[in-house]
């Protein structure tokens, strides 16, 4: 087999809903939310999912300054997504307790994700894992089982490889690939193939072609 070190090319993982199974954990911490909050007892659980998503997108979106976290804003424009007041400290606190023990104690791999990195590492390819949210949080994440605009750039300048045999696969065209892409020299971007959630099955089955191949 051919070592890492003649090896050109990078795949890199997303995590939420990639290898992690945010939907899971998520479903669990509203499931929580809704059955401590009467005002939320008539909802639609699927419609409050759509929601936080929606809500969570928006903070990430915004780029929220220091002094408030993803999560507080998240927090307060769920709130406002499902029409009830901006919540103060107290309440932001309160919610965020609920929804982070459920969504703790319920946290998963999306099935059948976490073997194929450990595949390709093994195989001599060189693996990251790629995401937007707080570093903290998704270190968790990633013991348990938007991105900035420059992180593919500086990723394949660190692993010291060729953008022309670097992939991504990830569950968002929108927040992941765009993100990448605007991160990227209009040279770069030209040369760089991603591999996105539409034609996952594809790209893995092209992934466990390479493997034998090797």
């Amino acid at each position: 087999m051919e070592s890492i070190q003649h090896r050109s090319g990078a795949l890199l993982f997303d995590l939420d809903n990639t290898l992690f199974d945010h939907y899971y954990s998520l479903r669990s911490a509203i499931s929580s939310i809704q059955a401590s909050y009467d005002s939320l007892k008539a909802h639609n659980r699927q419609d409050l999912i759509s929601k936080h998503n929606k809500s969570l997108q928006k903070a990430y979106d915004e780029k929220p300054q220091h002094e408030i976290t993803y999560e507080e804003a998240d927090f307060k424009k769920f709130f406002g997504e499902i029409g009830l007041p901006e919540p103060d400290h107290k309440q932001i606190v309160e919610f965020r307790n609920i929804y982070k023990s459920a969504y703790r104690n319920q946290r998963r791999a999306t099935p059948n994700s976490v073997e194929m990195p450990i595949r390709l590492s093994r195989n001599g390819f060189r693996v990251a894992i790629v995401t937007n949210c707080q570093p903290k949080d998704q270190l968790e994440k990633a013991k348990a089982i938007g991105l900035d605009t420059k992180v593919f750039r500086l990723v394949i300048e660190v692993l010291g490889v060729s953008p022309q045999k670097s992939y991504m696969i990830d569950d968002s065209v929108n927040y992941d690939i765009k993100g990448g892409l605007d991160g990227l020299s209009r040279q770069m971007a030209d040369v760089l193939e991603y591999i996105s959630n539409e034609n996952y099955v594809s790209a893995i089955a092209r992934l466990e072609a390479m493997i034998k191949k090797s």
